[in-house]
Parts: structure tokens; sequence; C-alpha cells
């Protein structure tokens, strides 16, 4: 499977770019396990089982993710006119130790938070629509420690301190009232999104599989020095981070919208199925005019590089 891999990173260099790819993908191979690691390794290669060769495991895979990404940006780039933009980063302060797969369901709380107090600012008309995605960052293992958190588009008059505070205080009771006191508590920043290219930057950054290399290898390190049974839990650790993750999130929606950019409701300002090849043109023009950079930084994993290649299919 992992030769299958490096094979598609030859044939197809532009899909499978990001430089820890085959780490990245040796490591999910071999927690995954299964199906869901043979349909990842021959993402990208039509075959009988799958005839539309796309693995759709986009939390994982970055050419899936890639093409999830390029759904988002036709729907909401051309719209940058119908709207007043704001993107917002839904966070908590310190993260969660995970000791076992069944913690993994806490994850779906945290995430929940956010989903319920978002659904409600729609509502009560406080924002008139919102599209976010569910991420998780992987900041450190052995021990794990991994931190879930949104990141969301917003089309709204305004997003003053009295509507971060209600947004604040309404994703603390959530949480509060399935997991007692004792829950991280939420962190949340807010950014006017005043360009075409701001709102294109941000709808990339929103969409991007999950990375466990870069927290394996430094902890690979410490394991390997002295101890090998440390490096035999850190394995153990890695395929419960994996098989736990992927259990709570299976058949769970990673990306979500409510309001005017959910593209079956009434008021829905994106682009519709009809006008997408022009949309995706429009698209085209915003990234190539290249003038207003909006610099994103992924506070979870230190990592502030952000590609943004909008390749044709």
């Amino acid at each position: 499977m992992l030769e299958s891999v490096r094979k598609k990173q030859q044939l197809y260099p532009k899909r499978y770019r990001d430089e820890d790819y085959l780490r990245h993908s040796a490591l999910l191979l071999l927690s995954l396990g299964g199906r869901s690691a043979v349909r990842y390794s021959l993402c990208g290669v039509r075959n009988s089982a799958n005839p539309s060769g796309i693995c759709r495991l986009h939390k994982f895979c970055p050419y899936c993710s890639f093409l999830e990404k390029q759904k988002a940006l036709a729907k909401y780039v051309p719209a940058y006119e119908s709207g007043i933009w704001f993107s917002i980063h839904g966070s908590f302060t310190g993260d969660l130790t995970m000791n076992s797969t069944t913690d993994y369901y806490d994850l779906l709380e945290y995430w929940d938070a956010y989903k319920l107090a978002l659904r409600q600012l729609v509502k009560d008309k406080s924002i008139r629509g919102v599209f976010w995605t569910e991420e998780l960052a992987v900041n450190q293992m052995l021990p794990v420690h991994v931190l879930p958190h949104i990141h969301a588009i917003v089309e709204a008059d305004n997003m003053d301190e009295e509507t971060i505070t209600k947004l604040k205080n309404m994703v603390s009771a959530n949480l509060k009232n399935r997991l007692g006191p004792d829950c991280l508590a939420p962190n949340i920043k807010i950014k006017n999104l005043n360009s075409p290219r701001k709102l294109l930057s941000h709808v990339q950054y929103q969409i991007k599989p999950m990375k466990v290399a870069k927290a394996y290898d430094l902890a690979w390190t410490r394991a390997s020095l002295n101890n090998r049974a440390q490096a035999v839990l850190l394995n153990s650790q890695l395929t419960d981070l994996v098989s736990g993750y992927s259990l709570v999130t299976n058949r769970r929606f990673k990306i979500n919208s409510a309001g005017n950019l959910a593209s079956k409701a009434k008021p829905y300002i994106g682009t519709r199925k009809k006008e997408i090849k022009a949309a995706k043109e429009c698209v085209r023009e915003v990234l190539e005019a290249g003038v207003d950079y909006i610099e994103m930084e992924d506070r979870e994993t230190k990592d502030s590089s952000l590609s943004l290649a909008f390749e044709r299919n």
C-alpha cells in the first residue's frame, strides 16, 4: 500500500506535493488498517470497487481535502459582493489528554458546543449565515494531547463585542451542561474579511486533513532513546488516535453550513450548481490578482504555511 502511495506522488506531484505526505501516509496506513487503508492507498486510482477513484477520506487525505476545498471556494468567493464577511477561529484554552479510545467521544461535545451556538446565532438573527469546519489539532504524543476546534466564515452586518460575548457564553454553557465545570474554556478570535482574497484565503485554510507526522516524530525522538517499550507505547497511542478519531467522526459532517450560506436554504447567497463554471473562473481571477493576502496561523500546530494553489481537475 505504501508503494502505491509513493507511485501516486510520482505520477501526480501537484496533488501530493506535501513534503510530509509519504511519512504521514505510512503512519496512517499502519493505524487505519482494513478497507480504509486500502481506499486511502488507492485514492486517485480508478478500480472496479471504486469507479470514481476517490477515497473520500478528506479528514486524512490531502487530495480529497483539496477537492472539498475547491467546492467551497466556488460556492463562496464569487458571493463576496453579496455580503459582509468575518472569520471565526473557535478554539479552547489548553487541550485534552487522550488516555483511551473512549476519551475521543469528548471531542464531539466540544465541536457540538460550537455547532449549537452558531446555529443559535443564525436563529436569533445575530448573523445571517455561517460556514464552518471541525478540526482536530494533534499537539503532542506520548502522551496524546489534542485540541478540537472550528474555523468559520460568517456573513453578518457586524461581529461586535456583544455578539462575540454571546457566542462565547453559549459555547461555555453548552459544554458545562454536557461535561460539567471541568471543561476547557472557549477561546474565540474574529477577523474582518474585507476583500475577496481574504475570503478566499480563509476558506482555503478551513479545509485541510489532520496531520500526525510532526507530533509523532517529536515523540519518537524521546521514545527511542533508551527504553524501547516507549516506542511500542507510542505506536499503540497512534493507532488509538487514528481509530478513535475515525470512530467518533464516522458519518459525522466535518464541513457544515447554516443560514444564507447553506445551499439548501431559501436565502442562500452562494453559487448555484448551474453557475459553477463561471464561479471557478471567478476564483481563479481572485487568486491570480494576488494583491491582498491574509496571513493565517495555525496556533495549534504552530504552522503558518498556507498553500494557495487552485488547480484544474
